[in-house]
């Protein structure tokens, strides 16, 4: 999860230094036989991440591992 986490923020930091840079995000990976968009290694970060995170949330982590960060309110007893 710290792997995945690390890597969505620094794609979205480089994203977000060209964009203060230079007004616009510079993309400069260009697929010609496929027609794809046009993409940079920070878009790569980004969704690969991303995708990683929900496949660890849904596949991996149990209820359990998040009552660390999302503790549950206790009921009162009266």
């Amino acid at each position: 999860m710290n792997i995945t986490l690390v890597f969505f923020i620094s794609g979205a930091i480089g994203n977000c230094i060209d964009r203060i840079w230079h007004n616009y995000v510079i993309d400069f990976l260009y697929f010609k036989l496929i027609h794809f968009p046009v993409f940079n290694v920070a878009d790569i970060y980004v969704t690969l991440s991303a995708i990683a995170f929900f496949i660890l949330f849904l596949f991996y982590y149990k209820e359990e591992d998040f009552q660390v960060v999302f503790p549950k309110k206790q009921e009162r007893v009266s």
